[in-house]
């Protein structure tokens, strides 16, 4: 209960954030544009577009949450509050959960009033979850290391790589090494074309999730951890 108490510290920078840095203005761009691409192609894909709100719009939290200099400095003295690592990057985690879901209602509630609405139900919103569960803790330990350098990385790799499935890269490059790399990392690790097939009840994309949430914490926890260390 100590532990969920600290971790809930952490959720209300969110809402701050989004209220008074540039951290609002990156998601309403980002949700004002795959809006207007649900909305001007008639062939758009809700499940593609909540997985992508998702997966983007958590890389975007996160970066608002974690990524610059000063908030990677500032873990170090949160720890000398009664708090732990853990309970830190869990509450950020959380964060970027929240705002990147909060982007997946946004689309999902316009594609149910739109042609799209007999094919929404709860598959591209639940999918669109799942991937920002990955993303925001995969993403997060990314930018504990690399800062907004690697949130970058991580957005371009979500918005053009990912959507590729592995089979699809390796013809891309006809069996090249940069295209055997690029589909290794597509099977391995976080990805949209994985998580779009949540939508139609694939539990190893589901349990996929689960996994990169476990490691990306681990790695982030270890992260924030250290930095305490060299701080206290």
């Amino acid at each position: 209960m100590e532990f969920v108490r600290r971790t809930l510290t952490e959720w209300p920078l969110l809402p701050v954030r989004l209220v008074r840095t540039r951290l609002g203005v990156w998601w309403l761009v980002l949700v004002g544009a795959l809006w207007w691409l649900q909305r001007g192609d008639p062939r758009a894909d809700p499940v593609g577009i909540a997985v992508l709100a998702g997966t983007l719009g958590a890389v975007v939290c996160v970066a608002g949450l974690a990524a610059s200099t000063a908030d990677r400095a500032a873990l170090a003295h949160r720890l000398l509050h009664p708090t732990t690592p853990a309970a830190i990057t869990t509450g950020r985690w959380l964060g970027a959960v929240s705002g990147a879901t909060l982007a997946i209602c946004a689309l999902s509630g316009y594609a149910a009033w739109s042609t799209h609405a007999a094919s929404v139900g709860v598959g591209a919103p639940l999918a669109g979850v799942v991937a920002a569960v990955s993303a925001s803790a995969s993403a997060l330990a990314l930018v504990l290391v690399g800062g907004h350098p690697a949130a970058v990385l991580a957005f371009l790799w979500f918005l053009f790589v990912s959507t590729m499935s592995p089979e699809a890269m390796l013809g891309l490059g006809r069996h090249g090494v940069p295209a055997t790399i690029l589909a290794g990392m597509l099977e391995v690790g976080p990805s949209v074309w994985r998580y779009r097939e949540v939508a139609s009840g694939n539990l190893g994309a589901a349990a996929h999730a689960v996994l990169w949430v476990g490691a990306g914490l681990s790695i982030a926890t270890w992260r924030v951890a250290r930095r305490g260390g060299r701080r206290l």
